[in-house]
């Protein structure tokens, strides 16, 4: 399948899976598309290949890959989302300033629908919102949620359509995987967001870069601070990992589908106002309009 008919594929899926809502969407999960393979496991996540390229500064400075770009051509549309495809790649940020007053926090939102329920009530509570990394076939499986983040003032970005390792993929995959996760995200954005963070990795690849450019991202954002939720530490555990390492400008990575993060969560929010600390979405911490 070429990249044009198989992101078409998926922009109808994800279209149809907003309009049908969440009365069956959990007992009839729409189809992967062809090209992606399977999901990652919650602990691949922010494994980087041994062979991985020098990362780029935590500052966001842009690599020049040297890498030919894949179609379509740098100076068209791209055919996920429509917006003009940048001249370059993607430039990659770990933190905001270290100056800030405020810290992003960002949740990779895979697995339990009644956990992430759970989650989004709690912040919901706290009146705390987040930047919501959202695996594009999950949130096809579960419109209702993201339409309940956007209510809930939380911000939508694309974390890849179906959460592989990055690391160990082609070009041309890694650019399906993309524009996926973008065409998932159109009906609820109108466009493909802001940011994109690869999945299956901690520090962006030059290929990942020069797609999510292709693909109109401005931004890749990885995270200067691990929860380490993923591998089921504990609550204590997860809140002594941010809790511990976290100062002002930080990107925090966490996730919903694990009960850890969920009891946690009360105990990290009273450690950062304690601290002096805002939790905050990546693009208030960037000072940039979401979407």
């Amino acid at each position: 399948m070429d990249r044009r008919a198989f992101v078409v594929s998926v922009v109808a899926l994800a279209v149809g899976g907003c309009a049908t809502g969440s009365g069956d969407q959990e007992s009839a999960a729409p189809a992967a598309p062809a090209t992606p393979p399977a999901p990652s496991a919650d602990a691949a996540e922010g494994v980087q290949a041994a062979a991985q390229p020098a990362a780029p500064t935590s500052q966001g400075s842009t690599l020049n890959t040297g890498l030919a770009p894949t179609s379509p051509s740098p100076t068209g549309p791209s055919p996920a989302n429509g917006r003009a495809i940048q001249a370059g790649p993607a430039r990659f940020l770990q933190r905001g300033p270290a100056t800030s007053g405020a810290v992003a926090l960002t949740f990779h939102t895979n697995g339990d629908p009644a956990l992430a329920t759970a989650l989004l009530d709690r912040l919901a509570a706290r009146r705390t919102a987040i930047t919501a990394f959202v695996v594009g076939n999950w949130l096809s499986e579960h419109p209702d949620l993201g339409h309940r983040m956007l209510r809930d003032g939380h911000e939508l970005a694309n974390h890849s359509w179906s959460h592989p390792t990055m690391s160990g993929l082609d070009r041309q995959t890694i650019a399906d995987e993309i524009q996926a996760g973008a065409a998932a995200l159109a009906p609820f954005l109108g466009g493909p967001g802001r940011w994109f963070r690869p999945s299956g990795m901690e520090i962006a690849s030059p290929e990942v870069l020069l797609e999510a450019g292709l693909a109109g991202y401005q931004t890749v954002v990885g995270y200067s601070v691990d929860s380490l939720d993923f591998t089921d530490p504990g609550a204590a555990m997860v809140r002594r990992n941010v809790s511990e390492a976290v100062g002002g400008g930080d990107i925090v990575s966490l996730h919903f589908g694990h009960p850890d993060t969920l009891a946690a969560l009360d105990g990290m929010l009273d450690d950062l106002t304690a601290r002096g600390l805002r939790p905050v979405t990546v693009s208030a911490l960037l000072g940039q309009p979401s979407g």
